[in-house]
């Protein structure tokens, strides 16, 4: 009875411990983010704090992002080999 629960305890502190791991691995890459914008807002303000760039990042944008994700479907479904 012993060995049972044992088992199961290590099976949820490896299961919690890829939890915790994804975790910090997606939290990583938004402090990266937010870090390398920071840089580009503290050397060159003139540029990244106008409103001028991101609304010319939010006209630009969506264009490839729909072309991506279409590319992305026909990718997923197998249609094309890489």
């Amino acid at each position: 009875m012993r060995q049972r629960n044992s088992s199961k305890d290590l099976e949820m502190h490896v299961h919690g411990y890829m939890l915790l791991r994804r975790y910090y691995r997606q939290v990583g890459l938004l402090l990266i983010s937010v870090l390398v914008i920071a840089i580009f807002m503290i050397t060159s303000p003139q540029v990244f704090l106008s409103s001028r760039i991101y609304f010319t990042f939010m006209s630009t944008v969506p264009f490839v992002g729909i072309m991506a994700l279409g590319l992305t479907l026909v990718l997923v479904s197998g249609e094309i080999d890489m």
